[in-house]
């Protein structure tokens, strides 16, 4: 039982320190008057950081969109061996994250697939 809330407090503290330093940067950029685009593979850099740390500790990427509190605007999918983060910027433009590496913007999501292109 012990191990288990240790655990379950490992992944909370690593969630807020994702969380802290995701919207430092946001918060900085922000004042520098940085692009839409850069400031959102800023934070979705930060939810692949997550996602890592959720694989880490369950080994598998299963339940991570319910667990690491993605914002409404942030869709999200997972599997046992994939996960991909998508949004639509004001621009209209789509942004991607996804297991592969890809962090950047696409022209459509396929709701099929489970990697960004």
């Amino acid at each position: 039982m012990l191990r288990y809330l240790k655990l379950i407090s490992e992944i909370c503290i690593a969630l807020v320190l994702v969380t802290l330093v995701v919207w430092a940067v946001w918060t900085l950029m922000a004042d520098q008057g940085a692009t839409n685009t850069s400031k959102t593979k800023i934070v979705f850099k930060g939810y692949v950081a997550s996602a890592e740390v959720f694989r880490g500790r369950y080994f598998d990427y299963n339940g991570l969109c319910a667990d690491i509190g993605l914002p409404p605007s942030v869709q999200c999918s997972d599997s046992e061996s994939t996960y991909r983060f998508w949004m639509r910027l004001s621009d209209g433009a789509l942004y991607c994250a996804d297991h592969q590496g890809f962090n950047g913007t696409v022209g459509s999501i396929d709701p099929q697939e489970s990697a960004c292109n």
